[in-house]
């Protein structure tokens, strides 16, 4: 024999679990925007080199690899995209790796962009990322 208590408490529960499941699902939709574009130094696309996006108002940012055409595509942690907002950016390219002369391990290549472009407080670029697919090309100077 069932009391209406019992049945009540199973349909709690399985609304309980149903909302539980709802709410994860929610938060595992992925980033809301996409940011893609070319980075180039004095009209030259840049053939290697990394973005980085750190969000000026908090959170999670991003980065992404420059190809050997110069474009880039934005990554939070191991997929594409991230949180709308505006990001400082930073871009830095070096040269290849130099053999150590003592035998030890190689030493990092010579930096190829301005110094400037390598920190937020002072490379002057940002980008303003909306909902959906965004496209910002990152031009460099030498100047």
């Amino acid at each position: 024999m069932k009391s209406s208590t019992g049945k009540s408490q199973a349909s709690g529960t399985r609304n309980l679990w149903l909302t539980g499941l709802l709410l994860l699902a929610a938060g595992c939709g992925g980033p809301e925007a996409t940011l893609q574009g070319i980075v180039s130094l004095d009209g030259t696309p840049l053939d290697h080199g990394t973005v980085s996006l750190v969000p000026t108002g908090g959170g999670t940012g991003a980065s992404a690899t420059i190809q050997a055409d110069g474009t880039y595509v934005a990554r939070t942690s191991s997929e594409d995209g991230l949180a709308a907002g505006t990001y400082a950016v930073t871009v830095r390219a070096l040269s290849e790796n130099r053999p150590d002369p003592n035998g030890g391990p190689p030493m990092p290549g010579k930096l190829l962009t301005p110094p400037k472009y390598g920190q937020s407080a002072t490379s002057g670029l940002q980008v303003v990322v909306e909902s959906g697919a965004n496209t910002h090309d990152i031009q460099l100077s030498s100047n």
